[in-house]
């Protein structure tokens, strides 16, 4: 038997032994993090280049190897600023290019008295919208979602018809969306809302619990709202409760 580990669950594995191995119960002294870390660097700097010589401590040139006084400390030394350990990382003929190789994005300082010219020095800003472009991929495939159970406002001040008491269970999630389910007390879906970006625009699109039914952009500077179907139409609506008794438009599946 054997285990199958995707790249996610071996970049969580990873994660959790460098930012936090006692939840994995590994690692358990600052010299088998630091041991860990500077083998971890040199594997990427064999497939990917640059030379790994050593783990230090923030503004010293002092390594695991030079006798630091480390035994005896617990793991959690991560925690704190002073005692995290930084990769000694310098620029050799095995990087594919000085100015775009992994290492690029880490430390805007590094390596700036090899450039030839300031243009060819990333900044910062862009350092960093690099990095999280890399941390949101962590995120991508991780669909947050949040259940709710609504029942009519109105409880909280009055009591209300049996009908207009039912719950409704409302499911929302969000990647690239935002989608919204409603389900009813017979466990069928009666109202849905996927909100996006479309056409450059802010979008709702709006169902009934089937297909869709109204698009509607924000555009014009107002509001367009355009059927899903070539035959739908819009009608009047009652002038009832549900329009507060003022004229309405009406839009159904039928």
């Amino acid at each position: 038997m054997y285990k199958l580990v995707s790249p996610r669950e071996l970049t969580e594995i990873i994660t959790g032994l460098l930012l936090k191995p006692e939840l994995l119960g590994e690692l358990d002294s600052p010299e088998k993090h630091r041991m860990f870390m500077a083998d971890l660097g040199r594997v990427v700097a064999e497939h990917c280049g640059g030379l790994v010589n050593s783990v230090v401590l923030p503004g010293t040139e002092v390594t695991v190897s030079d006798g630091l006084p480390l035994n005896g400390q617990p793991v959690r030394y991560l925690g704190i600023k002073e005692n995290i350990p930084h990769l000694l990382v310098e620029p050799d003929a095995s990087l594919p290019s000085l100015a775009k190789n992994v290492w690029m994005y880490a430390d805007p300082e590094g390596w700036k008295e090899h450039f030839g010219a300031e243009e060819d020095c990333l900044t910062p800003e862009m350092m960093q919208l690099f990095r999280k472009g890399i941390q949101a991929l962590q995120k991508e495939h991780d669909t947050p979602e949040i259940s709710l159970t609504l029942q009519d406002w109105r409880l909280e001040e009055e009591t209300l018809p049996e009908e207009d008491s039912q719950a409704y269970q409302v499911s929302v999630t969000g990647q690239h969306n935002i989608h919204c389910e409603v389900v009813n007390k017979e466990g069928n879906p009666c109202f849905g809302v996927m909100f996006e970006i479309d056409q450059g625009v802010p979008a709702l699109h709006i169902n009934t619990g089937g297909d869709m039914l109204l698009h509607i952009h924000c555009a014009h500077n107002g509001l367009v709202l355009t059927p899903d179907a070539s035959g739908q139409r819009f009608d009047k609506a009652p002038v009832d409760r549900f329009s507060y008794n003022s004229p309405s438009l009406l839009l159904s599946a039928d």
